[in-house]
C-alpha cells in the first residue's frame, strides 16, 4: 500500500458492462428491442429482456444523441395503444361498467408508465431538459387526456354516466359512489397540477345541473306542501347534498393516506398537505365559520390518532427539514412551515410523546452538528412552548444551555491544548514539511500544526489473494507464475487509519500493542480505528483480526486481507464507535410511564385542591381537560392514581359514596 498524495476525483461508473454491450449494437436494433418492450409493457405481459438491458439500451440511444427519436417513437408506441387497444375497450363498456372500465385503464396506463419511465429514466435527465419537452410521465398523463379521456364520445359519455350517477342518487337510489370518486380523482389528476380538466369536463356541468334539479324540486315543493313541510324539506335536502360531498370525505381521505402511509415519514406531508386543502375550503366557501373549523380539526384529531406512530413520524419529518430542507428557506417560508408543522401538533392527542422522540432527535442534531440553521432550532422550541407551554420545552432550552457552556469549554479547551504528537509516516510526513515551509514563507509569523484526529486521506490499495466464494475465472483468477492479479482500489481513510494501514506494506501481521508503540495514536483513537477497519459495513474488511472478541485490545494480531474485494472503485470506510457488538440502527426506548404518572397525580391534586370535593366522573373530566395539551390519560392508569393518592392520604373517599373524594389538606 503506497499514500497518495494527490488522486484526481472520478464519477462512479453505472450499468458499465451493458452500456457497453449495448454501444455495440445498431441505433435501429436498440430501438426495435425498446418498442418491443414498451408494447408487451402496456399489454401487461411478461418482457423478454432484463431491466437493465433495456435502461442500457435508453442510454445509448441518448449518448448517441438519438434522444429525439427514442421520444417520439415511445410517444407513438403510447398513443397507438390508447387508440387501438384501451379507447375501444372503453367504448365497447356498457351501463355501469363504462365507469368502471374507465378507472381501470387509467389506473393501468398509470402503471405502465411507471414501468416506461424507470427504462428511459436518462432521456428524461438528458433529452428533456435539454429540448424543454414535456417529461415521460408527463406526456403519459397528456396522451391519456387527449387520445381517450377527452376523445369525443368518450367525454361525452363520461359526463353524463357522471351526472346520471348524481341524480340517480338524489332520487334515493343506492350507487357506486367508489367509482365516481375515481372518476373526479382522474379528471383532477390529469390536469397536472391544475383543475381545469375537472372543472371544464364535470364542475361546470355538474353546477349548473344542480341548479336546475333543484330549482325544479323547490317549485315542486312550494306547489305540494305548507311553509312547515316545506323548511323541513329544503332542511334535509342541504344535509343531503352535504353529506354527499363529504360523505366524511375527510375522514375517509385521512384512513386512506394511513394505509398508504402510515409506517413511513411521507405521512405527515400527506397530511399537510390534506390540512391544507381543507383549510382553503373552510375560508373560501365557508366564510370562516366556527362550526366548519371545529369539525375539521376533530376529523385530523381522528385521523392523527389513527396510528400509533404519528408522533415519532412527525418527530423525523421535523428533524429531516431541521438538518436540510430549510437550508435554502427564506425567513417568510420558514415561518409558514412553522405555521404547518404547529397545526399538526395542535391535535396530536400523544403531544408528550411526540416531545419525547422530538428531543431526542434535536439532541443528536445539535451535538452533530447537523442542523441546517441554529436560528430555525430556537425558533421551534419557542413555537413550541407558547403551544404546549414552558414545561414542555424545559429540556429542549437547557440543551441551548448546554451548548452554550459546551463552547465556552472548548474555547478554553483549544487554547489549553496542542497538537497531536501521533507519528505520521515518513511519505505523507515529508508532504506536510514541503507545504508548512511553502505556507509560512507566504504567510511570515504564522504557526501550521498537524491536526490527525480531524484529517482524511486517499490510499491506493492493491490485493492479490483470491477472491472468496469466486471461480478459478473471476477477478482474482491467478497468473501463470501463480500469483494472482491484483485489485486495485482507491481507500478513502482518516489519518488515523492511514497510520495503522501503512504499516502493513512492512509487515504480514501486527499485534496490537506492537501498532500502538509505533503510531503513538490516543488508545481510544487506535480502538476506533482498527474496529473500522475490521468490520467495514459497505463491503468486507481491510484488515483480519484475530481472535475475534467483542473488545479489540493487547494480544490482538491484525492483518491484511487479502481476499477484499467491492463492487465500488472508491471504498469510504466508515469511523465506528469501537465497539464490536453494538447494534445498528437502534432507536433509544421512549418510556412514559414515570413522567405521566407524577403528571397525572398533579393534575388530580391541583383539581381536588381547588374543588375540595369531586364525583370520580367528574374529576376525570377535569383532569382530562387540564392535561389534554399534553396526553389524554385512560380511565385504567387515573383510577390507579386516584387509589395512589387515597393510600398516600392525599384524598379520601366519602363515606356514604365510594366514587366521591375529598382533599385532604
Amino acid at each position: 500500500m503506497a499514500w497518495l498524495s494527490d488522486k484526481k476525483n472520478a464519477e462512479a461508473v453505472r450499468v458499465v458492462s451493458i452500456v457497453q454491450q449495448a454501444d455495440g449494437c445498431r441505433t435501429e436494433d436498440l430501438w426495435l428491442e425498446l418498442r418491443r418492450a414498451f408494447d408487451e409493457i402496456q399489454e401487461k405481459q411478461s418482457t423478454s429482456q432484463r431491466f437493465d438491458e433495456l435502461y442500457g439500451a435508453a442510454y445509448v440511444m441518448v449518448a448517441r444523441n438519438d434522444g429525439e427519436r427514442l421520444y417520439r417513437g415511445l410517444r407513438e408506441a403510447v398513443t397507438e395503444h390508447l387508440v387501438k387497444k384501451v379507447r375501444a375497450l372503453v367504448l365497447a363498456a356498457v351501463d355501469d361498467d363504462f365507469l368502471r372500465t374507465l378507472n381501470r385503464a387509467w389506473e393501468d396506463h398509470q402503471a405502465s408508465m411507471r414501468m416506461i419511465s424507470d427504462i428511459v429514466m436518462y432521456l428524461d435527465l438528458v433529452h428533456v431538459p435539454r429540448n424543454n419537452v414535456d417529461s415521460v410521465s408527463e406526456a403519459g398523463v397528456l396522451l391519456f387526456r387527449d387520445r381517450v379521456a377527452r376523445y369525443g364520445d368518450v367525454q361525452d359519455r363520461l359526463r353524463e354516466t357522471m351526472l346520471g350517477l348524481v341524480k340517480t342518487e338524489r332520487e334515493g337510489e343506492s350507487v357506486d359512489r367508489a367509482s365516481l370518486k375515481k372518476a373526479c380523482e382522474m379528471l383532477v389528476a390529469l390536469g397536472l397540477g391544475s383543475r381545469s380538466v375537472y372543472e371544464e369536463d364535470f364542475e361546470v356541468f355538474f353546477l349548473a345541473e344542480t341548479a336546475q334539479f333543484y330549482a325544479l324540486r323547490g317549485q315542486f315543493y312550494i306547489l305540494t306542501m305548507d311553509a312547515f313541510e316545506y323548511v323541513a324539506r329544503v332542511e334535509r335536502d342541504i344535509n343531503e347534498e352535504s353529506e354527499r360531498a363529504k360523505h366524511k370525505h375527510l375522514r375517509n381521505l385521512g384512513r386512506s393516506i394511513v394505509k398508504e402511509h402510515g409506517d413511513s415519514v411521507s405521512f405527515i406531508p400527506q397530511v399537510m398537505d390534506l390540512r391544507d386543502r381543507f383549510v382553503y375550503l373552510v375560508q373560501h366557501s365557508f366564510e370562516d365559520d366556527e362550526a366548519a373549523k371545529l369539525a375539521i380539526a376533530t376529523d385530523f384529531e381522528y385521523i392523527l390518532s389513527l396510528t400509533n406512530k404519528s408522533p415519532e413520524h412527525l418527530a423525523a419529518f421535523v428533524d429531516d427539514m431541521m438538518r436540510k430542507g430549510i437550508r435554502h428557506m427564506t425567513k417568510q417560508e420558514t415561518d409558514q412551515f412553522l405555521d404547518r408543522v404547529m397545526a399538526i401538533i395542535r391535535p396530536l392527542q400523544e403531544k408528550e410523546l411526540f416531545e419525547q422522540y422530538y428531543k431526542q432527535r434535536m439532541a443528536k442534531r445539535l451535538l452533530l452538528n447537523k442542523s441546517a440553521s441554529d436560528e430555525a432550532e430556537k425558533t421551534v422550541v419557542a413555537r413550541l412552548r407558547k403551544e404546549c407551554g414552558c414545561l414542555f420545552t424545559s429540556k429542549m432550552e437547557a440543551m441551548f444551555r448546554d451548548l452554550h457552556t459546551s463552547d465556552n469549554t472548548m474555547k478554553e479547551f483549544k487554547d489549553a491544548t496542542s497538537s497531536s504528537r501521533s507519528n505520521i509516516p515518513s511519505a505523507p510526513w515529508s508532504v506536510f514539511q514541503t507545504f508548512r515551509r511553502f505556507y509560512l514563507a507566504r504567510h511570515s509569523g504564522r504557526q501550521l500544526n498537524l491536526q490527525p484526529q480531524f484529517g482524511w486521506a486517499d490510499m491506493s490499495a492493491e490485493f492479490y489473494g483470491p477472491v472468496n466464494n469466486e471461480p478459478s475465472t473471476s477477478q482474482a483468477s491467478s497468473t501463470p507464475s501463480g500469483k494472482h492479479h491484483p485489485r486495485t482500489y482507491t481507500i478513502e481513510v482518516s489519518t488515523y487509519q492511514m497510520c495503522v494501514l501503512m504499516l502493513f506494506n512492512r509487515h504480514e501481521q501486527m499485534r496490537y500493542e506492537d501498532i500502538a508503540s509505533e503510531t503513538n495514536i490516543p488508545e481510544t483513537s487506535l480502538v476506533r480505528a482498527l474496529h473500522s477497519l475490521c468490520t467495514n459495513g459497505a463491503s468486507e474488511p481491510v484488515l483480519t483480526r484475530a481472535p475475534a472478541s467483542n473488545e479489540i485490545g493487547n494480544g490482538d494480531v491484525f492483518g491484511v486481507n487479502e481476499s477484499f474485494t467491492s463492487d465500488l472503485q472508491k471504498v469510504r470506510i466508515e469511523s465506528t464507535s469501537g465497539n464490536m457488538s453494538a447494534p445498528k440502527n437502534s432507536q433509544p426506548a421512549v418510556n412514559l410511564d414515570e413522567d405521566r404518572r407524577y403528571a397525572l397525580e398533579a393534575a388530580i391534586v391541583r383539581v381536588m385542591k381547588a374543588r375540595l370535593k369531586m364525583s370520580h366522573d367528574d374529576l376525570f373530566a377535569e383532569v382530562t381537560s387540564l392535561l389534554r395539551a399534553t396526553y389524554t390519560p385512560s380511565p385504567t392508569a387515573f383510577k390507579t392514581r386516584v387509589d395512589a393518592l387515597v393510600e398516600k392520604v392525599y384524598l379520601e373517599r366519602d363515606a356514604d359514596n365510594e366514587d366521591v373524594y375529598s382533599y385532604v389538606p
